[in-house]
């Protein structure tokens, strides 16, 4: 399975980011790949529910803030330290994902490269739970394998996300936005 020129020509559109992810994978059935990765059926970690809907309130927060900010910029700089200080204190909370992880050392809103010591077949259905280092990220998606390469004596996969949620996918480009305005 390879990809269109078309769609090779997108993927390399986006934005993406060398900042590392954790990334637990576990093999799905090709039916499964358009499940919602938040589904019950994939057990997730509870704390991934909350992180999830600490993603969502932040979306809805943004909007609040630009509109303080309108009217008081003093107000909305105090409450913008508030919400670090909140983010810092929940990702202090966050355990690391349990089990075999892999990083990611690149990624995008469309996919992830992962580094592994052995090979998926191309096509191979995955459920993916991918952290940040600070855990700031926490997100659940289903993706499938685009191709794999051998990188010495490790194999470098390219996973194309599936089913990933809009508020997951602006999360990711937020992050490597913030990535690439710190290089």
């Amino acid at each position: 399975m390879s990809l269109s020129k078309e769609a090779a020509h997108e993927r390399r559109q986006l934005h993406r980011s060398q900042q590392i992810l954790r990334v637990q994978w576990s093999s799905l059935n090709a039916d499964q790949l358009d499940l919602d990765p938040y589904a019950d059926e994939f057990a997730l970690p509870a704390y991934f529910h909350l992180a999830h809907r600490m993603l969502d309130l932040d979306a809805e927060q943004r909007h609040l803030l630009r509109t303080i900010h309108n009217e008081s910029r003093a107000t909305a700089q105090y409450l913008q330290v508030l919400d670090r200080k909140l983010h810092l204190l929940a990702s202090s909370l966050i355990p690391d994902l349990p089990g075999e992880t892999a990083q990611a050392r690149n990624f995008s809103e469309g996919g992830i490269s992962l580094q592994l010591s052995h090979s998926l077949p191309v096509g191979q259905a995955l459920h993916l739970l991918l952290q940040s280092h600070d855990a700031s990220l926490c997100i659940s998606a289903t993706g499938r394998v685009v191709h794999v390469r051998p990188h010495g004596a490790d194999y470098t996969l390219g996973i194309e996300f599936v089913a990933l949620r809009e508020s997951d996918r602006q999360a990711i480009c937020r992050l490597v936005i913030r990535q690439a305005h710190r290089d």
